[in-house]
């Protein structure tokens, strides 16, 4: 038995759902670890568009097929974003080599996802 308390299952549980939730967790993590002028920089700025990608990854997930297009592109964008910015934040030494290719696997991988995603709703 672990002392860690689990929430109870939400009912939507794709794989880019719970790697978008890993991600969140790491840049929420990193961004602990990181000097308040780092935190509040472009930092913020990282961990809000992580946010902004979940909400519209989600609202994708539970929304009519025929609009899901135009937001697993907008998500499939936001998470290039992500990439470049947490690259910025790398050759600017806010964050160290562990972390950059952490989120960069991570974010590969959701990358992916969607871009699976988009293939199957072009169809």
């Amino acid at each position: 038995m672990t002392d860690k308390l689990v929430p109870p299952p939400d009912g939507i549980d794709l794989p880019v759902i719970h790697k978008l939730n890993e991600l969140y967790r790491l840049i929420y993590e990193i961004g602990l670890k990181l000097p308040k002028h780092h935190r509040l920089g472009i930092w913020l700025k990282i961990e809000n568009l992580c946010l902004e990608t979940q909400e519209i990854v989600l609202t994708a997930v539970l929304d009519k097929r025929q609009t899901k297009m135009n937001l697993v592109t907008t998500g499939k964008i936001k998470t290039e974003l992500l990439k470049k910015l947490i690259r910025n934040a790398f050759e600017i030494s806010i964050i160290n080599r562990s972390a950059y290719f952490r989120s960069q696997e991570m974010l590969r991988e959701i990358s992916k996802m969607l871009n699976g995603w988009i293939i199957y709703l072009d169809k």
